[in-house]
């Protein structure tokens, strides 16, 4: 490409060194500081009007301006220059001399200790741009040039912190971006500082393999895998602990993940984690029953993580609990869920002395897997330590709570918002959940405290939290407390027949009529964001009548059940492509004194319930139950259930109306 003129009569342009589908990055020369620049320059052609172009240059320049660490390229200067081409935005780097990791990569594999330092320092940049607010949204091998000392900088916050640009189905995003796409990016429901940990992790699985886990020809595997597949195992020589790091940013849901850049990057440098609960689990491979026994081997890594030491993940002297090198931790969760030799994990918490009301599992502030409690009645909510089975913090809250939910804010914290049976709203901050959450809100409304669905999403830089009523929708802003009124129900029992969800990246109530006919409407303004869909071939119009519909699942890929009075039958809607996700089967009658509970397991249909007094794991293709009954105590009542995993184990997560806490390893 021929030298273009000068840039605001100073920048003048020798060499064209990258071109991308936002623009051109030239090498340039100061002629005011005499000194070498790189110099961006925007491309508008692909966007709908300059206006839009001028936005989205500007918000780039802010992000970028905003940032001062050794591991993010500095930015000098940012304007206008209006040419023979017309309006050019552009911006003034400083020029970093060094290779793009895409090249480096292409040279073959790196070696386990170069490609976890590289990721551990891309990590670092990250974690310091995330508390300024700022998601990168673009990490990718393209965007991170390793200079001659072999450092990486991380270039380009082009679509930085920019909430309704392009998306990744537009005509600019191409398949090199769409193979390090978050889930949560592919399915339009926005992207925080969790898609960028998501992202790196796929640099860091390609760094050690030589190519990204999800790849193809065209657009549809590489979604589909992002979606629903594991990624590909690592090299089996690869050491245990880096599997661990890389694998835990590849989680599907963003709560699975690391919390925190901080956290990816400690894990890239080898930090010794806390006694695991693999650990306790090891011998349970084999199919042995009963209480677990801690195995002496662990003592090793009980003092190592007391006195702060590290075991490197490219040091292969580390051994398991047999004395051979230990294996990358991997489990098929489908197939360990279809052979159903599910074993009970003693022994049992003893959370609370009453029954137990909220559950929530979420990642602590060094990423330890924490499980929050709390009764139905009191106040005082507690947090265990799931690898230890300890108390990790306590705290009394103002009121007794009825839901719990996780959330990562736009500074990059991670919190806990609780949702108070008298209409409070709570947040906690997961760095110190043994302090007194802050109080946000009081929703003063008769509808309110009956709400039993909430979701959070973001919203032009505030995180927003929302309930579904039996009158319709309410959301709280969680800045600054206000509430507002969003969609109502019209029709006659339509609360009953509704879910909310995340859809096309807004929060979404989808209403199923007794038609078994299913809508999507904009939680906050009502208008239908879809069409009707549904009921299937399955569905007899002159007879049958819906008159539910359950929400399984509000992750990455939401579905729901919709259930056919008539048949007493359940058909598995996909709530994000809108179609089916298998025949309808007999999976209920759900009629019990205590609230059911559903929760997705795995990608082939699996659930794990509470209802009729009763836990279990149900198979939505046929209807086949597995009990989890508790063996210690067997009168005792499930309430409640959660999911989590934790190393190379699915757990089920039950609390039982005694106030204790039972768990169950699904998978290994």
């Amino acid at each position: 490409m021929a030298p273009r003129l000068p840039i605001a009569q100073r920048y003048r342009l020798d060499e064209c060194i990258g071109e991308g589908g936002m623009g051109e990055v030239w090498r340039a020369f100061d002629t005011v500081l005499k000194r070498e620049v790189a110099v961006k320059l925007f491309r508008a052609g692909g966007f709908e009007s300059e206006d839009r172009a001028r936005a989205r240059f500007q918000r780039e320049a802010q992000a970028i301006a905003a940032l001062r660490h050794p591991g993010i390229a500095v930015l000098y200067d940012y304007g206008e220059d209006y040419g023979p081409e017309g309006y050019r935005p552009y911006l003034v780097m400083e020029l970093i001399e060094g290779r793009p990791l895409s090249r480096v990569i292409a040279d073959g594999p790196l070696p386990t200790d170069r490609a976890m330092r590289i990721c551990a320092e891309v990590a670092d940049a990250l974690a310091f741009a995330h508390r300024a607010g700022i998601v990168h949204r673009d990490v990718k091998p393209a965007n991170i040039i390793v200079d001659p000392e072999d450092h990486p900088r991380l270039l380009d916050f082009g679509i930085a912190h920019v909430k309704d640009d392009a998306t990744l189905t537009g005509a600019d995003v191409h398949l090199g971006t769409l193979s390090y796409a978050s889930p949560e990016q592919i399915d339009g429901l926005g992207a925080g500082p969790s898609s960028d940990i998501y992202s790196l992790g796929v640099v860091a699985y390609e760094c050690l393999t030589g190519r990204p886990p999800f790849t193809g020809s065209s657009i549809s595997p590489i979604i589909n895998g992002h979606l629903h597949k594991p990624p590909p195992p690592l090299p089996k020589s690869t050491p245990k602990l880096a599997v661990r790091a890389v694998m835990g940013a590849l989680e599907k849901d963003p709560p699975q993940r690391w919390a925190s850049a901080d956290e990816l990057a400690a894990a890239c440098r080898g930090q010794a984690p806390k006694p695991s609960l693999a650990r306790r689990l090891l011998h349970l491979k084999g199919g042995t029953k009963g209480r677990v026994i801690a195995l002496a081997a662990g003592a090793a890594v009980v003092l190592l993580a007391a006195v702060g030491a590290t075991i490197p993940y490219w040091d292969d002297s580390s051994e398991n609990d047999q004395g051979t090198q230990a294996e990358p931790a991997s489990y098929d969760l489908d197939e360990a869920l279809e052979a159903g030799a599910f074993t009970q994990v003693e022994p049992a918490i003893q959370a609370h002395g009453d029954e137990i009301g909220a559950m929530v599992t979420l990642k602590g502030p060094l990423g330890e897997p924490l499980l929050g409690t709390t009764t139905g009645q009191g106040a005082e909510v507690r947090f265990w330590d799931l690898e230890t089975g300890e108390l990790h913090a306590e705290a009394d809250y103002p009121e007794p709570i009825k839901d719990f939910l996780p959330a990562s804010f736009p500074d990059g914290t991670s919190r806990l918002i609780a949702i108070g049976a008298e209409g409070g709203v709570h947040v906690a901050d997961v760095a110190d959940l043994g302090a007194v959450p802050e109080h946000v809100a009081t929703v003063d409304t008769d509808a309110w405290p009956k709400a039993e669905q909430f979701s959070t999403y973001g919203e032009a830089g505030r995180q927003i939290l929302i309930g579904l009523t039996p009158k319709g929708a309410r959301r709280v802003d969680l800045g600054d407390g206000t509430s507002s009124r969003g969609m109502r129900f019209e029709g006659a029992g339509e609360a009953d027949r509704s879910a909310l969800v995340g859809f096309r990246g807004r929060a979404a109530v989808a209403i199923v009529g007794e038609n078994g006919r299913t809508v999507m409407y904009d939680a906050v303004t009502g208008e239908p964001s879809s069409e009707e869909f549904g009921p299937g071939e399955a569905w007899n119009e002159g007879t049958d009548t819906a008159d539910g519909l359950w929400v399984a699942y509000q992750g990455v890929t939401p579905y729901a059940l919709v259930h056919n009075a008539t048949t007493g039958e359940y058909q598995r809607w996909n709530l994000a492509n809108l179609n089916a996700l298998s025949a309808p089967a007999p999976l209920g009658p759900f009629d019990t004194d205590y609230d059911t509970e559903l929760v997705p397991l795995g990608g082939k249909g699996h659930l794990l319930a509470v209802a009729d007094e009763e836990a279990y794991v149900l198979r939505t293709a046929d209807g086949e139950r597995t009990p989890l009954t508790a063996e210690d105590a067997p009168e005792a009542i499930p309430v409640t259930t959660a999911y989590t995993e934790v190393k190379a184990h699915a757990l089920a997560v039950i609390g039982y109306n005694d106030g204790t806490i039972r768990i169950w390893n699904l998978g290994t």
